[in-house]
Order: C-alpha cells, then sequence, then structure tokens
C-alpha cells in the first residue's frame, strides 16, 4: 500500500497520460450535446422552461390524473359555466403536468427563448439512452400546452431539435383520455 499521496497520484496521471486518445476510456468522456431552438409564434411570450428527464413523464401524469379524476369531476360539474370549466380544466392540466418537474432540482431546469435564429446548447456526459426533452406547461389561446420529445442520446454525438407547432406534446387529448376511461370499481 503507497504510503505517500503524491506518489499514488502522480502515478495515476501517468498511467492515464499512456492511453490512446481513441481509447474507449477517451470515448467515455465525450458529452452529447444537443442544440434546442424554440419556434412557435402562437406563443403570447415566445419563452418556456425545459428540462431533461431519464424517463417518460407521461405515465405519471396520466396516474395523477386518474387519482385526482373525482374531484376534477365534482369541481367541473359543479360549475355552471361554460368558459370556467375550460378554466378549470386547464388549470387542473396544467398543475399536473408540471408536478413532474418536482423531480428536477432548479439548476437543472432552463429557460428556452424563440429568439429568430437562436439555439441554445446543453451537454452532458450523464449515461446514453433514452431521454425525453420536456417543457413546462405554457398557456396560447386559452389551453395549456407542451412540448415532451423523446431522443436518443450517445457520447460523442451532436443533436438539433426544434420545438415547433407540429411536434407539441397534446396535453388536452391525454387528459380526455384518462377523464373517459371507465370509472374505477369501488
Amino acid at each position: 500500500m503507497t504510503r505517500n499521496p503524491t506518489a499514488f497520484i502522480l502515478g495515476l496521471c501517468l498511467g492515464a497520460m499512456t492511453l490512446p486518445p481513441n481509447s474507449s476510456a477517451a470515448d467515455d468522456e465525450k458529452p452529447w450535446t444537443i442544440g434546442l431552438s424554440l419556434d412557435s409564434p402562437d406563443l403570447p411570450v415566445p419563452a418556456v422552461q425545459w428540462a431533461i428527464f431519464n424517463e417518460d413523464p407521461v405515465p405519471e401524469f396520466k396516474d395523477r390524473i386518474r387519482r385526482y379524476r373525482g374531484g376534477y369531476e365534482k369541481q367541473i360539474k359543479g360549475s355552471k359555466n361554460e368558459r370556467r370549466m375550460r378554466e378549470i380544466r386547464s388549470a387542473r392540466i396544467t398543475v399536473d403536468w408540471d408536478r413532474g418537474f418536482r423531480k428536477v432540482s432548479g439548476d437543472k431546469v432552463y429557460m428556452l427563448t424563440g429568439e429568430p435564429l437562436h439555439s441554445q446548447g446543453y451537454s452532458s456526459d450523464s449515461a446514453d439512452g433514452p431521454k425525453w426533452i420536456v417543457t413546462k406547461a405554457v398557456s396560447t389561446g386559452g389551453m395549456p400546452i407542451c412540448w415532451c420529445l423523446p431522443v436518443e442520446v450517445h457520447r460523442g454525438e451532436t443533436f438539433q431539435l426544434e420545438l415547433t407547432e407540429k411536434n407539441r406534446f397534446d396535453l388536452l387529448a391525454s387528459y380526455e383520455d384518462v377523464m373517459n376511461e371507465p370509472a374505477p370499481a369501488k
């Protein structure tokens, strides 16, 4: 056992320096990178908060709706005003979607703006595999919208992703799917 920590550290450094640059150890240190841009002119404020999730947030979103389904139905049916019912539904969808961000620490939630020709870069040395680019819900036309895009990342690779009207995640359809499921047996 080495008693001199300086000699031990120097030995590790010399050993690492002798690895060829194209070895698997060098490949493992390359980050994966992504360039994100936002092109959604219908947003009142062209900005979204986003994060990278290691698992698909949609199943948990649907579970939250199922869990509180009875309360939602009472709230909506208790309102005779159509506009008020839409507002309640919109608020419930937004709250349930954004609760998925509780798993993400504040320093891992980023802001993406829709400035023309603006792309935001992100790199990580986290493990390869499936990830999800997920935004918090924002409102347009009185309805909450968001993006939830699956991506496959690999160290050393770079890819571009543009958030547009065409690749949004349909929060309302997911909400309606759950609300239209047969009521659970009591």
